[in-house]
């Protein structure tokens, strides 16, 4: 499951990720919860944010050091999402047409599913959550890869690997973040975009989370081991406090910056605990995780008395029993769905990963 010059810490962090993912969407059937749960259990939605840093780290760390060959990027980047992905639309698809589940594509149009299929619902409003559930992040996904060519071009070119690479992202950020919101607003309304919450879902308002894990690819070299470890951990701690702006844009420009620590700091201090076994295997298997645990938090619902959805000790255990079952179902996702697909795309462009992107 791993390459050669794997960097078993990147799949820590999307192990760390997925594992907020799966928090917030468990707590969201729970009641009674102490507020510090509660604040928990919704600061896991921005184990996204993470993923997305991560992402860009990842593709920098492959690609910023070489010219870039588009046929090879765009191949593979396709049958590393789509296969997965597709699956999602299927089984969603079923359980809307058959259930009452909740997570479900139930009473989607032809045009979402176009959309969806086409990685274009992440500019729709009527498309963009609808047929996969999380499936805007996805959407947002191949939006950075389309852009990537450019970025590629403007980190290569014109951005020296020196600490002024995370300031001109920063400032792209506070731009690209405001013109998100414009955009949303102005589109297709505040009110449309409110109720939709397409304003969070829009992939521009996440442009600078990609942007600056590109970022800190080019700096990595820079950072020391000992400095290194103080960011890690002291980044551990002020991600919580983040988590209290109560503005949108801040709250995810300063989010985006303290993952950008906290990936700049496991990649100089490489904690045992996101290298060892346990959490390098969940970020590999993080991406069918993501797609698989909507369905298993709807079986795991439906057997729930309405007795056992409060209380702190409940929510827990419900936790650690999707989190189990969605991870059991996912290796067999990621050995038979996702590795022969990298695979494919591997030998279509016979190259081999740097790092496990």
């Amino acid at each position: 499951m791993k390459t050669e010059n794997h960097l078993a810490y990147l799949d820590g962090l999307r192990g760390l990720a997925i594992a907020g993912v799966v928090l917030v969407h468990v707590g969201q059937s729970f009641t009674g919860l102490p507020r510090s749960v509660t604040n928990l259990a919704g600061f896991g939605a921005n184990g996204v944010q993470l993923f997305f840093v991560v992402s860009g780290f990842t593709l920098g760390l492959v690609y910023l050091s070489r010219p870039l060959v588009l046929s090879e990027f765009f191949i593979r980047r396709f049958f590393r999402i789509a296969p997965m992905f597709y699956l999602g639309v299927i089984i969603y698809g079923l359980l809307g047409a058959f259930t009452l589940a909740r997570f479900s594509g139930a009473g989607e149009t032809p045009g979402s599913i176009f959309a969806t299929i086409v990685f274009l619902h992440g500019w729709f409003p009527s498309a963009v959550n609808k047929v996969v559930p999380g499936g805007w992040s996805i959407g947002a996904e191949m939006m950075f890869y389309a852009s990537f060519p450019v970025l590629h071009w403007l980190f290569r070119r014109r951005l020296s690997a020196t600490w002024w690479a995370l300031g001109a992202i920063v400032t792209a950020s506070l731009v690209i973040g405001a013109l998100s919101i414009v955009l949303t607003r102005r589109v297709i309304g505040p009110e449309l975009a409110g109720a939709t919450n397409f304003q969070y879902y829009f992939w521009l308002t996440h442009v600078p989370a990609f942007a600056t894990g590109l970022a800190c690819s080019k700096i990595a070299k820079r950072v020391k081991s000992g400095p290194g470890a103080a960011i890690f951990y002291a980044c551990a701690f002020a991600i919580v406090l983040g988590a209290v702006s109560k503005s949108h844009l801040l709250n995810f420009l300063v989010i985006d910056l303290l993952f950008a620590g906290l990936v700049l700091g496991a990649s100089a201090s490489r904690p045992r605990f996101l290298e060892g076994r346990a959490m390098p295997f969940i970020g590999v298997t993080s991406f069918s995780v993501y797609i698989l645990h909507f369905a298993v938090v709807d079986a795991v619902d439906g057997l729930l008395p309405a007795s056992l959805r409060s209380g702190s000790w409940a929510f827990l255990l419900a936790y650690i029993v999707i989190f189990a079952v969605s991870l059991v179902l996912s290796y067999l996702t990621y050995k038979y769905i996702e590795q022969p697909f990298i695979g494919f795309g591997r030998r279509l462009t016979k190259r081999g990963d740097v790092v496990h992107a």
